[in-house]
């Protein structure tokens, strides 16, 4: 989503090749950092069973 984001929003040419490179580096460790999020709390599906008690 941060790329994504980034590419939608670009930025001015007025801020410069290190403003534009630090933006890019912000959202891949933005993005890095929700990849790690979603391994630490993984989402599994619940089997329904048939069987009524």
């Amino acid at each position: 989503m941060a790329f994504l984001s980034l590419a939608e929003h670009s930025l001015p040419q007025s801020l410069g090749p290190r403003a534009r490179c630090l933006a890019a580096t912000v959202a891949e460790r933005k993005a890095i950092d929700r990849y790690r999020a979603r391994q630490r709390h993984p989402q599994a599906e619940l089997a329904e069973r048939g069987e009524v008690i």
